[in-house]
């Protein structure tokens, strides 16, 4: 059973960062359970793989916190707004956009490699300028 990390616990358990929000639970690790994916205000991408016993659903924190990171150090602007499989290789991508600009972005998730999702490494724009009072709400 591994305890939460600090950044995740609530304050009955220890400090909390509230800067992170889900933002989405696609299968990325792919296992055919989803994932949980968590956003920091200061742009960080963070997952968490999901089990199942039964009815009850666990959240697996690694050992090395840091091992789990999709995005490190990417521009706050760009808000994790969901997951499809752009390229048709099975595997949900990143939809990003801007909250400045408009512009909507894709990064395209690797195969996962032994239980553990591939950070994308391949970013494109799907739009560039769209008004920013447009923003994307739902991706299915």
């Amino acid at each position: 059973n591994t305890l939460l990390p600090t950044i995740f616990t609530n304050t009955l358990i220890g400090s909390a960062d509230l800067g992170w929000q889900v933002v989405g639970t696609p299968d990325i690790t792919g296992d055919g359970q989803p994932d949980v994916v968590f956003q920091h205000t200061n742009g960080d991408i963070y997952y968490a793989p999901t089990s199942h016993s039964g009815n009850d659903i666990g959240i697996s924190f690694p050992n090395n916190f840091a091992d789990n990171y999709l995005i490190r150090n990417m521009d706050p602007k760009f808000k994790l707004k969901g997951f499809i499989d752009i390229n048709g290789d099975g595997v949900p991508d990143m939809i990003l956009q801007n909250q400045s600009t408009g512009d909507i972005v894709y990064g395209l998730m690797g195969k996962p490699v032994g239980g553990k999702a591939v950070a994308p490494k391949v970013f494109g724009y799907l739009a560039h300028g769209v008004d920013v009072h447009q923003q994307i709400v739902g991706i299915h």
